[in-house]
């Protein structure tokens, strides 16, 4: 049998250094015993551990502290967004206007980009149809022309999901912006002068993406054709490298903007509750009904 004699010693002596609230897993030399700290009652499992509130003070033991391990609670979140880079895209419309759109789901592997977008934007069908664009990515300072257009759609006919998260329909957004523009060498679309980073890009593949969202969304593989970079994040004997004690990239993480790992802006798209963006369920009844719904509304994008 394992000794269960206590005192109030450890909580005038210990637990006031511990904020009173700090689990810990104690290996007592002399008990070869595990017993845990966590609050003032005592209680024994299975195990013979123990709830500690003091140790007999006139028997001093050798201990080693152990922090709780972190508890992770299984959550279904309504969205993924845990961190990735804004990017401005500038495609172009069918009359030869400019569109951007602002995106947050992007990734890239060498020279090649990955991007995903809602299935019935501007963006998605002007890439469908011209197979080109430009990626802008705007720093940390230029959060503001950002969230100017956060929740705008150059659609015409505004979506009803878009409608419910609170989009407005604008078809030139690049003034919405306050932003200036300047040809690219490859392709059609522009660049935007703001941005520190401009990425010429053409479509490679498309593929439809998240079977099982009501919503349309589809994935670009973007091939890089030309880069152009500010000169003052530049590093190197020749300048042909990005400095990233210099490179302040704009992150959006949960619908709102930082940069680094500061919270500086909030963003349009908070104003609607997180719960709106929730994928609906096709396996419910409810879900079904809905997804029929949004399946004839939205067939037109594929």
């Amino acid at each position: 049998m394992y000794s269960r004699r206590v005192s109030e010693w450890i909580i005038s002596a210990c637990l006031p250094q511990w904020g009173g609230e700090i689990l810990g897993l104690y290996w007592l030399n002399t008990w070869d015993a595990v017993c845990a700290a966590e609050g003032y009652k005592i209680n024994f499992d299975s195990k013979n551990r123990v709830v500690v509130k003091g140790l007999d003070s006139n028997n001093p033991l050798s201990v080693n502290v152990l922090r709780k391990p972190k508890v992770h609670k299984p959550v279904n979140l309504p969205i993924l967004y845990f961190g990735t880079p804004v990017v401005l895209i500038s495609t172009t419309n069918e009359d030869g206007s400019t569109n951007i759109a602002p995106s947050s789901s992007i990734w890239w592997l060498g020279k090649s980009c990955m991007i995903g977008l809602d299935g019935s934007s501007k963006t998605t069908e002007n890439l469908k149809r011209t197979r080109e664009c430009v990626l802008n990515l705007p720093s940390a300072d230029r959060v503001e022309y950002v969230n100017r257009i956060a929740n705008t759609t150059g659609s015409k006919s505004v979506p009803l999901h878009k409608k419910a998260w609170g989009y407005r329909y604008v078809k030139h957004k690049v003034e919405e912006a306050g932003l200036t523009v300047e040809p690219a060498l490859n392709v059609k679309p522009p660049r935007i002068c703001e941005c520190q980073v401009q990425l010429e890009a053409t479509v490679e593949k498309i593929h439809r993406f998240s079977e099982n969202s009501a919503i349309p969304m589809s994935a670009f593989e973007l091939n890089i054709v030309q880069s152009h970079i500010d000169e003052s994040i530049l590093m190197g004997s020749e300048k042909q490298y990005v400095n990233p004690d210099k490179w302040h990239p704009l992150i959006m993480s949960f619908r709102k903007f930082y940069t680094t790992n500061d919270y500086i802006h909030p963003s349009r798209l908070d104003a609607v509750s997180v719960e709106r963006y929730r994928p609906i369920e096709k396996s419910k009844m409810k879900g079904k009904l809905i997804t029929s719904v949004f399946e004839l509304l939205y067939r037109k994008y594929g």
